[in-house]
């Protein structure tokens, strides 16, 4: 199901930007969308602690955003397009002739 892949990438995205978060600060890798997905689901997951307190991680770190201001409120705005666009794509596929 590649739909719940691709909503992150797209409508989530637009919901963040939406809330004033820059492209920069959202990031492709371990940024602000990344963390705030995690801190919805598993927040142990997320160095909460180094990331109010350490030196900001960089792309040597594998980071390409900036999760600063992720919060698991965030995230809940990304787990209910994954979930309702994942039941759609179900739905649809149950709909299919067999």
């Amino acid at each position: 199901m590649l739909d719940y892949y691709d909503i992150t990438q797209s409508a989530y995205i637009a919901e963040l930007q939406k809330r004033g978060h820059s492209s920069a600060e959202i990031g492709l890798h371990a940024g602000l969308a990344d963390a705030a997905l995690m801190l919805a689901t598993d927040p142990s997951l997320v160095r909460s602690e180094a990331m109010a307190h350490g030196a900001k991680p960089g792309v040597a770190d594998g980071v390409r955003g900036d999760a600063t201001r992720a919060t698991a409120e965030l995230g809940q705005i990304g787990i209910k397009l994954q979930v309702d666009t994942s039941v759609a794509a179900i739905r649809q596929l149950l709909q299919r002739p067999k």
